[in-house]
């Protein structure tokens, strides 16, 4: 639903990133890629617009099947965020190349990820 909104968006000149939130599931799906590639061609909602939101959690199993979609989503042009950075103590450095252009954090996840990062200070 959300890229055909895009859709509308975009033909009223507005256009906006949007973000999609994903569930473990979703990625585990190997035609998921191949899908939502499909819908944004579609409806002319170029694949860089969207930004798709992994939950971290689904990092903390095994992650093989869902590296490998995140890694077909980055090729295909779409952004991937890792969404709830903090929440769930798994180590990211052993992801290489990193599957994420961003991280979305916030709140109280925000300083978990930053002293798990080992970084300190405070911010507005």
């Amino acid at each position: 639903k959300g890229i055909i909104a895009a859709s509308f968006w975009r033909k009223a000149g507005r256009n906006w990133a949007l973000s999609v939130n994903v569930s473990p599931a979703d990625l585990m799906d190997e035609e998921f890629c191949v899908n939502l590639r499909e819908l944004a061609r579609v409806q002319g909602v170029p694949c860089g617009a969207i930004v798709i939101e992994a939950p971290e959690r689904a990092l903390s199993g095994d992650a093989e099947t869902i590296l490998a979609t995140l890694d077909d989503l980055r090729a295909s042009g779409f952004q991937v965020a890792l969404d709830g950075g903090g929440m769930v103590p798994i180590d990211l450095s052993k992801y290489e190349p990193v599957p994420f252009t961003s991280i979305k954090v916030g709140g109280q996840a925000m300083l978990r990820l930053a002293e798990r990062l080992g970084l300190s200070g405070t911010g507005a």
